[in-house]
């Protein structure tokens, strides 16, 4: 706690998430993190300190469900969903992963890419990993010829994680997707697919080609409870996720489960989904209680807490 004190870890979040953290990663793990970008976030796209499990589960909303092409996913919009996926860091491009992964790193492109495959903007996910390939070659070039600055401190994409991953293959992969052939046709590239997934060690990579395996399956209904329950993923990203592809009772059975889970386990990134809620003093009291760390929430806004008025005596 002192080390981040005099890191200058203050009541300023906009300057915390700027200047400390960057700076400062060893200090501050991927849950302390996602509480700092939270409360930049939510402070520039609403008055009130809300959170997900609010505008999902409390407010009255109706989705409209579109499908995406003949035989493609349905995907469900409303206000409240596209506010949730704000919260989340979802835009286009999406912004630094929520919970803390920051830099050109080849997880950032492999979490880009996912999101765009999600958005179905399928070109824009073959452009991400086309970069990936041409920035990992131009890192690779440099390391080897002895002017590189070291383990993911390069110019592209970090070579500690990247160096193992042939990006061009999977972007040729991505391109020879077909939402609007018949299936029989799909046979062959899901089956390639399937394949070339299980020799993937990134999660957002692995996830990516899963989708769209499900989604150009024969079956009228998809089922996408393996990607928004997979643990490997930011719990922005599955939420921000489910917003778009669960319909209206799954998705706040999911919220709600993930909000319980959060506050039992004191896990600040459901920060995301309680906000500055009497949920999120519960989550607060419960992080303090199990690590002994008072100085993470320090810097909240006291006034943003739903406290209740006390009676005189």
């Amino acid at each position: 706690m002192r080390q981040r004190a005099v890191a200058g870890y203050s009541y300023d979040m906009a300057h915390n998430e700027e200047n400390v953290v960057p700076s400062h990663q060893g200090l501050f793990d991927k849950e302390v993190q996602t509480l700092v970008r939270w409360m930049v976030t939510i402070s520039s796209i609403s008055d009130r300190y809300s959170g997900v499990h609010s505008l999902i589960c409390r407010e009255k909303s109706d989705s409209l469900p579109h499908q995406v092409g003949p035989e493609g996913p349905t995907v469900y919009d409303s206000p409240q969903r596209k506010k949730a996926q704000q919260m989340c860091g979802w835009g286009n491009p999406p912004s630094p992963d929520p919970q803390g992964h920051s830099g050109q790193t080849a997880r950032d492109v492999a979490r880009e890419a996912a999101i765009a495959v999600f958005q179905m903007d399928l070109r824009r996910a073959v452009g991400l990993l086309n970069n990936g390939a041409r920035s990992s070659s131009a890192s690779g070039s440099s390391s080897s010829s002895g002017q590189g600055q070291g383990k993911g401190q390069g110019q592209g994409v970090s070579q500690g994680q990247g160096a193992g991953i042939n990006w061009k293959l999977l972007s040729l992969a991505l391109a020879g997707f077909n939402l609007q052939s018949p299936h029989p046709s799909n046979a062959l590239w899901q089956e390639t697919c399937r394949d070339l997934s299980a020799q993937l060690d990134d999660p957002y990579l692995r996830v990516l080609f899963a989708f769209l395996c499900e989604v150009s399956s024969p079956s009228s209904s998809k089922d996408f409870l393996s990607i928004v329950h997979n643990p490997l993923l930011s719990l922005a990203d599955r939420i921000a996720f489910a917003c778009s592809f669960l319909p209206d009772l799954e998705l706040q059975s999911f919220v709600e489960e993930m909000t319980m889970a959060a506050k039992e386990n004191g896990d600040l990134s459901g920060i995301l989904l309680t906000g500055l809620s009497p949920d999120g003093v519960d989550l607060m009291q419960r992080y303090v209680d199990l690590s002994g760390d008072v100085q993470v929430p320090f810097p909240l806004p006291p006034s943003s807490f739903p406290f209740p008025s006390l009676p005189l005596p």
